[in-house]
């Protein structure tokens, strides 16, 4: 299917090349970003092209380019002058991420038709260590970052903690996008992208900041919102890393294409092993367990065949 198109219209064309590259690079939502310098050029273009969704820089902004695109927003350089009161607004001076999380916000609260499955095949690592010891993050990260390095990937943290300090950020957080998830709402890939940001070249769901949020979940919703990134979304693989902490945990892990059960072979407490193997059991999930890969992974939670595991 053929993506949406998003016009980024802006005098400076620096500006606008940055935006569409980051846009490009980074959203896996369907979309596809243009830039455009001058309003003639734009017009020249939409008239073949149906645009989903303009960006306008202030400056450039008239009334005639609002039958041009399902969905006009306005890149104020400042405070909004009274005449741009009726458009929606995403301020100039911010990250690019902030911006096209902004932007995936409003077009979700809109109530757009989430654009159907693209790739047809992204396939959801499920990560989770019984013993913990920095298995669980250190492990997913490696694998995300593994996997990342020819295919689109997203990570997802389902833990009480995470190690990666700078995915909590103050705009954002997975707990924002549950309100839409309980409610039914159907343009749920677009909250998914209003809440993703990058670190290290990986797309990522910032985890909760709460543990309470991840406790009184539902075990529903968290396999709703993997339904809808492996049949909406545009990328090739998520890793999920799952913990205690998520209602009926066993079931994401079953949900999951792949399971990987990493462990350090000096920390391996074969007791907390025989216990989690029982406590699956007990839950009916005996076949997730056995389905599960146990990995034995070095110091830095790694192993030197991932890439032959990997693509097994």
């Amino acid at each position: 299917m053929k993506k949406k198109i998003i016009g980024i219209l802006d005098r400076e064309e620096g500006y606008a090349a940055r935006l569409m590259e980051v846009f490009n690079s980074r959203n896996r939502m369907g979309f596809q970003a243009e830039m455009f310098t001058g309003v003639n050029s734009f017009l020249e273009y939409s008239r073949k092209n149906p645009v989903e969704i303009l960006l306008v820089g202030e400056s450039l902004m008239e009334r005639t380019l609002e039958a041009l695109a399902a969905m006009v927003i306005v890149i104020s350089e400042g405070a909004k002058a009274a005449e741009l009161e009726q458009y929606r607004i995403v301020y100039k001076y911010q990250s690019s991420e902030m911006i096209i999380r902004r932007v995936m916000e409003f077009y979700a609260l809109e109530g757009k038709s989430p654009n159907q499955l693209y790739k047809g095949n992204v396939k959801l690592y499920g990560v989770y260590a019984p013993q913990g010891r920095g298995c669980n993050s250190c492990f997913a990260w490696n694998l995300a970052k593994q996997l990342g390095r020819d295919q689109s990937v997203l990570y997802i943290s389902l833990t009480a903690f995470s190690d990666k300090k700078e995915l909590y950020v103050p705009e954002k957080e997975l707990a924002d996008i549950m309100y839409y998830v309980r409610h039914g709402f159907d343009n749920l890939i677009y909250m998914v992208g209003s809440v993703v940001i990058g670190l290290e070249g990986i797309d990522c769901m910032p985890p909760v900041k709460s543990v309470e949020d991840l406790i009184h979940v539902p075990c529903e919703d968290w396999l709703k919102i993997l339904q809808v990134i492996s049949t909406q979304s545009n990328y090739d693989a998520a890793v999920v890393e799952v913990g205690e902490c998520v209602q009926q945990f066993y079931r994401v892990l079953d949900y999951c294409t792949e399971i990987y059960m990493p462990f350090v072979p000096k920390f391996k407490n074969m007791a907390i092993w025989e216990v989690c193997k029982e406590y699956f059991k007990r839950m009916g999930a005996e076949d997730v367990w056995n389905r599960a890969k146990r990995l034995e992974v070095d110091g830095n939670y790694w192993r030197s065949d991932m890439n032959s595991i990997i693509s097994s």
